[in-house]
């Protein structure tokens, strides 16, 4: 095994361990595949160790790789916080985040946990909003960075505050409904709805107006949680991401004939002048990329 391990190797393997996508991690560390499949040759050549095995999806670790990447991420970790340690006196100590409550829903544990691993030495400072306060408070300063969330095909929104605008994936909406509700033929249909300002909102029911449905305004609710309880107690349908999917519930889009008004993607945004490492930033785009797949 060669003396010397390259710091960037560690990190791609890393990375390419988060997104098991070469692709992916090109992106996130602005490199090209090719440059990462070799990067991560030179390093099982280094360690002689098979890494990383190909898969019909894409990447996956092998048992050695398994086992190689706690220590390459502890080495990782030292590395950082020996730069910031003797590096600028204005690296931050805090990042501020605003999450979009149909990005966070079901999957805030996973969410914190990337980023406690991404960024370990950062105090985390997170709340959970709608896309249209989120945006306005990150244009006033609120936030180091934001998820927004808009439809498919839709562009993000425009400020001047964002530095770095990175588009994660999309996620498909769906209807769903308690697994015992019944919709009785020739009634309006029973919907639960998140507020007037929420963009799904209106977005499904425009839908079902132009499919000629009638549907009756059953519920509304302030977050992701407040529909999925909704969903529970048998109150109505919702069109949620399939992420957010209430307990208990079922699909129903095909079987009601409820039309879909597509997807739900989500975009990154990160301040401007935020003091964070080129590694860190790539660490924090890493995360939620990893925990919007």
């Amino acid at each position: 095994m060669n003396d010397e391990l390259r710091i960037l190797d560690l990190r791609t393997f890393s990375s390419v361990a988060d997104t098991l996508s070469f692709t992916r991690t090109g992106d996130t560390l602005g490199a090209t595949q090719s440059a990462v499949s070799l990067r991560i040759q030179r390093l099982e050549k280094q360690v002689d160790r098979r890494l990383l095995a190909r898969t019909p999806r894409g990447v996956a670790l092998t048992p050695d790789g398994a086992d190689f990447l706690s220590e390459a991420r502890r080495l990782l970790d030292q590395h950082d916080a020996l730069l910031r340690r003797t590096g600028s006196s204005n690296a931050p100590t805090e990042l501020k985040l605003g999450i979009s409550d149909h990005f966070a829903g079901n999957s805030l544990p996973s969410i914190l946990a990337h980023l406690n691993r991404a960024v370990p030495d950062l105090r985390l400072d997170v709340e959970i909003a709608e896309t249209a306060s989120l945006f306005s408070a990150f244009e006033d300063g609120a936030y180091d960075a934001v998820i927004l969330r808009e439809l498919v095909g839709e562009s993000p929104p425009k400020g001047k505050a964002a530095g770095i605008v990175h588009r994660l994936e999309a996620e498909r909406l769906r209807w769903f409904a308690q697994k015992d509700f019944v919709w009785p033929n020739a009634t309006a249909l029973p919907v639960a709805t998140h507020s007037p300002r929420c963009l799904i909102r209106a977005a499904s029911l425009n839908a079902l107006d132009k499919a000629g449905i009638t549907w009756r305004d059953a519920f509304t609710g302030g977050g992701i949680g407040t529909l999925r309880a909704a969903v529970t107690a048998g109150l109505g349908v919702t069109c949620l991401g399939e992420q957010n999917r209430p307990d208990d519930s079922r699909d129903v889009t095909e079987e009601f004939a409820l039309p879909l008004p597509g997807s739900a993607a989500f975009t990154l945004m990160i301040r401007s002048g935020m003091p964070l490492s080129k590694a860190q930033t790539s660490a924090v785009i890493a995360a939620f990329k990893r925990s919007s797949r």
